[in-house]
């Protein structure tokens, strides 16, 4: 079992369920059963996998589901139904509202050229749990961390001198193929989980587009490098200093139509900055590369799944 979901059903359980110790019989089995109660793209049945012995998933990652459909059933002691059942819920229904919105950002600039990516704008602890979401959602995944692409913003601009300074000094950067892609995180102890992989839910992603599928700023094998430019004369100062990725941030449809224009395919273009469902469309219509979109995890909102449960 992974930690944060240790943690969370830690925090939920404390010293133990009081009300299913008090109401339920020791020793009974149950089934519970996963109902949409509105229309979703599912997502995190690992959860379940993790927190519960004897699952079976009726719909998986990714799928469009209806108001009623029959998602999963797990089966197990019903204490342990009982008092797992809340947290299991809360990270399925976050994790498939996280599927939903992303999917409707995908749906929304389909038959265009441009990819919708997400951010690092995620729940603490949960990055990787919201990150294969939003892919089974069907958006593209940016950089997972700090640490798996170099991404000059105008704070760092400013700390290293210029546009040109910043991206010079990134160039020089050592090679970092011998260093680890994530950060190192401690292993389960499969014997806290029987039946339970000791790699089911690790933090194991595709690459981002950043880090394999854009034009390579550095010799391959190194770090990509994506620059971002507010204004025009950045926009010419980081071409003239050769970044192949700019970041362009806060313009209108309109204004990032022409500034891709400028661009001419000098570069791999980025658009952010309060792009929503209304908007993402006109955004990806401008010729641009990527579109990415924060609001995928910070701000889509809990599916509504419901756990009923039976005796067996």
């Amino acid at each position: 079992m992974t930690k944060i979901m240790r943690l969370a059903l830690e925090e939920d359980i404390g010293a133990g369920d009081v009300t299913s110790r008090a109401c339920v019989p020791e020793g009974l089995r149950a089934r519970g059963t996963l109902i949409a109660r509105e229309p979703l793209v599912l997502a995190g049945t690992e959860v379940l996998d993790q927190m519960f012995d004897h699952v079976i998933l009726l719909k998986h990652d990714g799928d469009r589901c209806v108001e009623g459909d029959l998602l999963a059933t797990v089966e197990g002691n019903a204490r342990t139904l009982l008092e797992r059942e809340r947290v299991a819920l809360n990270f399925v229904q976050r994790l498939s509202g996280v599927a939903t919105l992303a999917r409707q950002f995908a749906d929304a600039v389909a038959g265009t050229n441009c990819r919708v990516l997400d951010t690092r704008k995620t729940t603490p602890g949960m990055r990787a749990l919201e990150k294969r979401a939003a892919v089974a959602g069907g958006v593209t995944n940016h950089r997972m961390g700090l640490f798996d692409a170099i991404l000059i913003k105008n704070n760092h601009i400013a700390a290293a001198g210029s546009i040109h300074q910043a991206l010079q000094n990134a160039g020089q950067w050592p090679d970092p193929s011998s260093l680890p892609t994530q950060p190192s995180q401690p292993q389960p102890d499969p014997s806290e989980q029987p039946g339970v992989s000791p790699n089911v839910g690790q933090a194991i992603l595709p690459a981002s587009p950043l880090s394999s599928g854009l034009k390579p700023a550095r010799p391959a094998g190194s770090l990509p490098i994506e620059i971002e430019v507010r204004t025009l004369a950045e926009l010419h100062e980081a071409l003239d200093a050769g970044a192949q990725h700019l970041l362009l941030d806060n313009l209108t449809p309109a204004e990032a139509a022409a500034w891709v224009r400028e661009i001419a395919g000098r570069a791999t273009v980025e658009l952010s900055g309060g792009i929503t469902l209304e908007t993402v469309r006109a955004y990806a219509e401008t010729g641009a590369d990527f579109v990415s979109v924060g609001a995928i995890t910070h701000s889509a909102p809990a599916a509504d799944i419901s756990f009923r449960l039976q005796l067996l």
